[in-house]
């Protein structure tokens, strides 16, 4: 009996097929004006760089095949000692306006920046975490806020990738300690 009144309660709070394909439609046929000026932009370019950036794909003297992102995986990379070279990432010579300016002039149409990748590194200045390129390095500038105000006065579109599926330093690592 109890069974059967459980099974009765779920189907009821549960949506149908058809409820679900119609939400579904409904969100994603309220971007398609988006996905139209996307595909009509056809010229961009994505910024993906990190603290990671510092190691150069090269860890304890030994390149580490893969990409230079997922070096931290790859080489598990102990997170105590990652932060030690989160510290040192300091990349003075970047200049939002020289890079928005130089994509303008090639002719792209919009940009995508990388704002936290799987290490959980944030390359923006964070009122949730001090694991950020303002707050824990020696940059203390927010590279994000600068190519916003860049892309505003190039008039190029900005998107931001936020990787959330996995956060090395939150515990999903697969086997980096």
């Amino acid at each position: 009996m109890i069974l059967i009144c459980l099974a009765t309660a779920l189907n009821g709070f549960s949506q149908s097929k058809d409820e679900i394909l119609d939400e579904w439609t409904k969100m994603s046929d309220s971007k398609i004006d988006n996905y139209k000026e996307f595909n009509n932009a056809k010229f961009g370019m994505f910024i993906h760089w990190g603290a990671y950036s510092t190691l150069g794909g090269i860890w304890k003297d030994k390149q580490i095949p893969g990409l230079g992102e997922w070096i931290m995986y790859h080489a598990q990379i102990p997170r105590s000692e990652y932060k030690e070279v989160c510290k040192r990432f300091n990349p003075v010579g970047f200049n939002a306006e020289e890079w928005v300016k130089l994509a303008k002039e090639a002719g792209m149409k919009y940009i995508v920046a990388m704002t936290k990748h799987h290490d959980g590194f944030s390359m923006y200045r964070s009122n949730v975490t001090d694991f950020n390129i303002y707050d824990y390095t020696p940059f203390k500038r927010d590279p994000i806020e600068e190519l916003y105000q860049a892309c505003r006065k190039y008039g190029i579109r900005l998107g931001l990738y936020y990787s959330h599926s996995i956060d090395w330093m939150d515990g999903g690592d697969a086997g980096a300690a």
